[in-house]
């Protein structure tokens, strides 16, 4: 049997993880959100740097996420 301080450590990455992952995912809707409320005032510059950030959110969500399934949520 696991030593309940281990599972304790595992239960508080996990809620840790679970909560990154969410925030990147949040953080990733909002660049989506900017993109399409801003619409044409955007030059094509900010739009590419505004992509780039969505999807560097949510591939760190994804790892995130990844991580907290290989410890076995």
């Amino acid at each position: 049997m696991k030593d309940p301080r281990e599972k304790l450590t595992k239960e508080t990455r996990n809620v840790h993880d679970l909560l990154d992952e969410k925030l990147h995912r949040f953080a990733a809707d909002a660049e989506h959100a900017r993109r399409t409320m801003a619409g044409d005032s955007m030059t094509a510059n900010e739009k590419i740097v505004s992509g780039v950030d969505e999807v560097k959110h949510l591939t760190e969500a994804e790892l995130v996420a990844v991580k907290r399934k290989l410890r076995g949520h």
